[in-house]
């Protein structure tokens, strides 16, 4: 399973560049921003890059690692130029990108930015689905020919021009997801999954994504399943292990127990042992952020530790 490293424990552009440049020489695989244009939680006001433009730029200032977004948010931008834009950074980075694409969910930014125009807010789950399924539509579109045209619901192409076309061929699209209805909407409409899960939701996960493969007549060898885990908490010893699982236990109305055994938490003997897991359940990459970490050089320094004592373990 290969390791992505999740780039958003800092905020900086030159930071942000200085922690992909050393993911890369540690050898971590990619290196991905989560697409928003204002911090989350009880954070919105914190210094935070557009993801599309600092990725483009990290993408060249690096050689090897893949470049991504941890998800993409549908509704930012219109669709089409959403192609452009992430044919671009193919170009930039030599067919490095990873396109993984979510619905969008945050009301802050949807009613802050108007993203539907007129006040109208958040759309609701199943709109954003549609909505989502004719961006996939459109992108794979786009990716895949110089001139197109499209008649939808919601967005109506008349000879959207793409040139020079990404340097990937084909330019594979992925979608983020946590509910089933998504997990059965990636496998007939895109090109893979990725999933934000504890080991257990993402084996329940897969069966489900499994048997909509077979249900569409899809051969599952030719589909990526992915993942993300931006809370990769790294305990010292057993005693901290301990308190940590009594916390995330309360907080997610589980048991001490469920959480030493699925979340991705623990010793390194225990996330050694997870991660071996995830590898075993068919994960091909997942994306990490190792906690604790806040700052750029914590951030490095984790990132190292972790590669000599739980990567090459792996």
């Amino acid at each position: 399973m290969k390791l992505g490293v999740f780039l958003r424990p800092v905020w900086s552009y030159d930071a942000m560049r200085d922690l992909a440049q050393h993911s890369e020489e540690l050898g971590y695989d990619g290196v991905y921003l989560n697409d928003h244009v204002i911090g989350l939680m009880n954070e919105a006001r914190m210094p935070f890059l557009e993801a599309m433009t600092a990725s483009a730029a990290i993408a060249a200032e690096t050689k090897k690692v893949r470049i991504g977004h941890i998800v993409i948010f549908n509704n930012l931008r219109n669709p089409a130029y959403l192609a452009k834009t992430l044919t671009t950074i193919d170009q930039i980075s030599k067919g490095r990108l990873d396109v993984i694409i979510g619905t969008g969910w945050n009301t802050k930014e949807y009613e802050g930015y108007d993203l539907m125009n007129n006040g109208k807010g958040m759309p609701s789950g199943p709109r954003r689905v549609s909505m989502l399924v004719e961006t996939v539509q459109i992108l794979r579109g786009m990716f895949d020919n110089n001139e197109f045209n499209y008649h939808g619901k919601f967005w109506k192409l008349k000879n959207a021009l793409n040139y020079p076309l990404p340097v990937q061929k084909p330019l594979e699209i992925q979608i983020g997801a946590v509910k089933p209805y998504l997990i059965k909407m990636a496998a007939r409409h895109a090109d893979g999954l990725n999933i934000r899960a504890d080991l257990a939701t993402l084996a329940n996960d897969k069966q489900i994504y499994l048997k909509e493969l077979k249900k569409q007549g899809k051969d599952p060898k030719k589909f990526h399943y992915t993942g993300f885990e931006h809370t990769m908490i790294w305990c010292k010893d057993e005693a901290e292990y301990d308190v940590l699982a009594k916390q995330q236990a309360q907080r997610g109305r589980t048991t001490p127990e469920y959480v030493k055994k699925y979340h991705f938490v623990g010793t390194t003997e225990a996330l050694i042992e997870k991660l071996r897991a995830a590898d075993e359940l068919g994960l091909e990459m997942m994306v990490i952020y190792v906690r604790p970490a806040s700052t750029l050089s914590e951030a490095k320094e984790r990132l190292s530790s972790f590669r000599d004592e739980v990567v090459k373990q792996l």
